[in-house]
């Protein structure tokens, strides 16, 4: 699997980003794998669920 580098997101996301990293003092890679897992999870238990 290959790793993105530089992905350009879009400003709102940006902006988001942003808005949370003054909330929780932490950096943007932080936020944006937090946020990555918590969405992995929501996926992934709305699987299990069909099933």
């Amino acid at each position: 699997m290959k790793t993105a580098k530089g992905y350009r997101l879009k400003n709102s996301t940006h902006d988001l980003i942003e808005k949370i990293q003054l909330m929780i003092n932490v950096s943007k890679d932080t936020i944006i794998t937090r946020a990555v897992k918590l969405y992995y999870s929501e996926v992934n238990n709305t699987k299990k669920s069909k099933k």
